[in-house]
């Protein structure tokens, strides 16, 4: 179904591959399949009552999911816009927690560079590589700049309890966020790049010292389906992400205890 919807996309001049995601009509019409399939694939992580951190919650496409599985959601979002959005998206949701900052390696303040094209207003990262590497693709820039009060993953889980999952979707920041992590949790997804592939098993190697036991898996963009038949280890993983080439889709990693 997705690839039919592309190619008509294409031919009728309504989409370029690199903007499918953005498309209007394209989200019209897979948004009710995307989200049944979302559901699906995260009930294996959450259950009605469990306790979820959605960290880089943008416009809050996860944390509906996860509070539709019945979980209370921390939802952390530094740009404003997109903050102010949840806020109001979530505003009656007493299972929905917005917490206006960002997620790091300490307490403080940082820069967040924010995306200015119009059709991807929502995208923003932390990560000077990240964005080095966008500019060396030709892809769009992040010419504005902000700064942004930072936590950790540490301080939520003092101020909100363990959650039983945890989603981190930062643009390259991933590192930085798991760095301020002491507690070894049940579940958790981290976004991988192909082309900051050194980044990811930098990652990977953080999570497997908090969990030595964890078991792990990967799923490639939006496909909500994970790529292994089983689950295997840290080091089986990063053999094969490093194999793949630079320039495929990124995805996320998926971990277990």
């Amino acid at each position: 179904m997705r690839k039919q919807l592309h190619a008509f996309l294409k031919k009728s001049g309504l989409s370029k591959a690199t903007d499918l995601f953005y498309n209007p009509l394209y989200n019209l019409i897979m948004t009710p399949i995307k989200r049944k399939r979302m559901m699906t694939f995260y009930s294996q992580f959450i259950k009605t009552g469990d306790l979820c951190f959605d960290i880089g919650a943008n416009v809050g496409n996860r944390t509906e999911i996860f509070v539709k599985l019945g979980a209370k959601v921390i939802a952390v979002e530094p740009q404003p816009a997109c903050a102010s959005l949840l806020q109001k998206k979530f505003l009656s949701n007493k299972n929905a927690v917005i917490v206006p900052k960002a997620i790091d390696s300490k307490i403080g303040t940082a820069e967040l560079y924010i995306n200015p094209n119009k059709d991807v207003w929502t995208m923003s990262s932390m990560s000077k590589e990240f964005i080095e590497k966008q500019k060396q693709r030709g892809a769009d820039q992040y010419d504005s700049k902000i700064e942004v009060e930072t936590t950790t993953m540490d301080e939520l889980v003092k101020e909100y309890g363990t959650p039983r999952f945890v989603k981190i979707d930062v643009e390259g920041f991933e590192t930085n966020v798991l760095m301020g992590l002491n507690t070894s949790l049940a579940a958790l997804s981290f976004e991988y790049t192909p082309a900051m592939m050194q980044h990811t098993i930098e990652c990977i190697r953080i999570v497997q010292k908090l969990m030595p036991d964890a078991k792990y898996n990967y799923s490639e963009m939006e496909t909500f389906k994970l790529n292994l038949p089983e689950w295997t280890d840290a080091d089986q993983l990063m053999e094969i992400l490093k194999s793949l080439p630079q320039d495929s889709v990124e995805g996320d990693v998926y971990v277990k205890a």
